[in-house]
């Protein structure tokens, strides 16, 4: 039993008491503690109290959080009007509430996390998208933290939590002039404008799914690509695939947005991708593809036609030109034609020198003269 004593508003309950402040036993004591431990404890509880560091409702604090209630409470307060990325952030938000939603905040594990990855991949995505989506999750978790609704973070290496997937932001894969073919031909004219408005405009898929018509300028031939990746927004000529796809599209002067679900909001991509891409991409036997394959090969092609790469980049919404040098290689004869300008290295002349070292001779001695 204890003793309930009120102390700067809290009762206190120390150990050998009962409520009324008189000795009890148990049958399954042989004695009850001394005085004098009841009043070493009585006392602690005091300090405590007076130090703020005493808090019998800490029960109440560890009630269940759910991750989607946090996430939500967590983009309202901090992403939402305060980021320039909120937009992807919010995405972020929804995603993952969409398949751990349910899971409480504090019992949250890397396996859960590892789970998550697993399935990410599986709808196609690469290191880098699932990635961004780790990261804001990390960010949040680490206020999760910070405000002791968690005990540890389950993504980051540093206390043996998940890791992030090491990006091969190298890889180049797009679509081959028969791979294209056996593409239209497995997803049918109903759903190949998406396909083919992604080849021809290079935008992401995110920006491409929320396309609203607001942004898309048949009077200049532009179209207006908002909050993308890269922060700035960009603008992107429409050629006449792209005007002749959009002017016949049931959505156009009807609905918001460009590629609209069946109730008219913006189209759910992964719902698109699951229930139509993949399926496409198996049906055509076209390995190693993913949708944002589709913006590779936008670039690729411009490469591949002689476009000069600061354009490709312009076009592609890149932050840095450093970006496009991935595809540098795909510029037709650039590497081999600035190699062939040796060529003369290997042809002698009659003193016994060639015209490419000669060359420099004379630029070096007409700088010291």
């Amino acid at each position: 039993m204890m003793d309930r004593r009120a102390v700067f508003g809290k009762a206190v309950l120390v150990p050998g008491t009962s409520g009324t402040g008189t000795s009890t036993t148990s049958s399954t004591r042989k004695r009850s503690a001394p005085k004098e431990l009841a009043e070493q404890v009585y006392a602690k509880r005091v300090a405590q109290i007076a130090e703020g560091k005493f808090f019998p409702d800490r029960e109440i604090r560890r009630r269940r959080h759910p991750l989607k209630e946090f996430l939500a409470k967590f983009v309202k307060e901090h992403v939402t009007g305060k980021l320039k990325n909120a937009d992807h952030e919010e995405r972020y938000s929804r995603t993952i509430s969409a398949a751990l939603g349910t899971r409480d905040v504090r019992s949250l594990t890397k396996d859960d996390v590892a789970e998550y990855v697993t399935q990410r991949k599986a709808d196609g995505l690469e290191d880098s998208p699932v990635n961004r989506e780790l990261s804001f999750l990390r960010k949040a978790m680490n206020h999760a933290v910070a405000m002791k609704l968690a005990d540890q973070n389950p993504i980051g290496g540093r206390h043996g939590g998940h890791k992030l997937a090491k990006e091969n932001n190298v890889r180049v894969r797009y679509l081959s002039d028969d791979e294209e073919t056996r593409l239209h031909e497995a997803i049918g004219d109903i759903h190949w404008p998406l396909v083919e408005f992604a080849i021809h405009t290079g935008l992401r898929q995110a920006n491409q799914f929320n396309l609203p018509w607001t942004d898309v300028d048949f009077t200049v031939g532009i179209i207006t690509v908002r909050n993308p990746k890269g922060g700035e927004d960009y603008r992107v000529p429409m050629n006449s695939t792209v005007k002749k796809l959009l002017a016949a599209l049931p959505s156009r002067l009807k609905l918001e947005f460009v590629f609209p679900s069946s109730t008219g909001t913006a189209m759910g991509s992964q719902n698109f991708l699951h229930r139509v891409f993949v399926p496409a991409l198996a049906r055509a036997k076209i390995t190693d593809f993913h949708w944002h394959d589709l913006r590779h090969t936008f670039a690729s092609r411009l490469v591949m036609a002689g476009v000069p790469l600061l354009t490709v980049s312009k076009l592609m919404g890149h932050a840095t030109p450093t970006m496009t040098l991935r595809y540098a290689h795909l510029a037709p004869g650039h590497l081999a034609d600035a190699v062939r300008n040796l060529d003369g290295s290997a042809i002698g002349t009659r003193s016994g020198t060639d015209p490419y070292h000669e060359k420099r001779r004379r630029r070096t001695k007409a700088a010291t003269t």
